[in-house]
């Protein structure tokens, strides 16, 4: 599970990095460059390539959630991260047919910026194969304990809250797997084991 949520991230970070070294000029030129770029990830569901101000220069032809006004876009935390140098992940979002999805973005040249919406779908079937017993459950949290995936595909986004913040927070490091008992969102005390991804 960890390998596949590294794995997840890693290609899109590169797929950020590949549009961004291509350059603005040469994609503003191709206007299909990025749909054709978006078939070779299906995990992608859309691509923006902005210039300074936030004005679209390049998108694939289905966007809709990255492409709001030029105005609001630059107030977002996504674009303000990617022009100050920084890359960044969004929390969970959900698209209007209830898939969850994140936005991804990173800086390119010039103090354009490069961004994508990213599926989630095939990530939370995967926590609702990951079952052990009768009870035991597979989650993916952010360090703010934001919820990345959950079996439960329907639930709102939302961050898991702990009456007592479990141990393996100030623990973890990204070659251990933490095992131990704990006290769960739902205040009961359960055995859990706990992985470190990178990224997230």
């Amino acid at each position: 599970t960890v390998r596949m949520v590294a794995n997840l991230l890693d290609n899109t970070q590169n797929s950020l990095n590949f549009i961004s070294l291509v350059g603005l000029d040469d994609i503003a030129a191709d206007r299909r460059f990025l749909d054709r770029f978006l078939r070779q990830y299906p995990i992608l569901e859309e691509i923006v390539y902005l210039n300074g101000q936030g004005e679209t220069i390049a998108a694939t032809t289905d966007a809709t959630l990255l492409t709001q006004r030029d105005s609001d876009r630059r107030q977002t935390a996504w674009f303000i991260a990617a022009q100050a140098g920084q890359r960044y992940y969004s929390g969970l979002l959900r698209a209007e047919d209830d898939d969850p999805y994140l936005i991804a973005a990173a800086p390119a040249p010039n103090a354009s910026v490069v961004a994508v919406r990213v599926n989630l779908a095939t990530l939370w079937d995967l926590m609702d194969e990951l079952r052990f017993g009768k009870s035991g459950l597979t989650y993916i949290i952010d360090r703010q304990s934001n919820l990345i995936a959950h079996p439960n595909r329907y639930l709102a986004p939302l961050s898991m809250t702990w009456s007592t913040r479990p141990p393996w927070f100030s623990l973890l490091n990204p070659r251990e797997i933490w095992y131990g008992a704990y006290v769960d969102t739902t205040h009961q005390s359960v055995l859990g084991a706990v992985a470190l991804v990178p990224g997230i």
